[in-house]
């Protein structure tokens, strides 16, 4: 599947959100899946997630490496992350 990142930097599988990094944000990513991750590809075979796949449905499974790479202020960025980090 491909879809367009956000300014949230989140890609959807089934009813569960997975952070991509930032650099991301704009870019259509390519979005693959299966029993055990979920891989975002950026144009030119990039990866900018890498996550183990959730099973559990509503989640919100987040890299901290990507929430420290938040673009702007402060405490934005953080309230964005707030209580999602893993």
């Amino acid at each position: 599947m491909q879809t367009r990142i956000g300014r949230d930097h989140y890609v959807r599988v089934d009813t569960n959100d997975y952070s991509v990094h930032p650099d991301a944000i704009g870019r259509t990513v390519t979005v693959l899946t299966d029993n055990d991750e979920v891989i975002a590809l950026a144009p030119g075979g990039v990866i900018v997630a890498r996550r183990p796949r959730c099973w559990a449905r509503h989640q919100t499974i987040v890299s901290r490496r990507d929430c420290a790479a938040c673009p702007g202020p402060g405490a934005a960025s953080a309230r964005r992350c707030r209580g999602r980090t893993g």
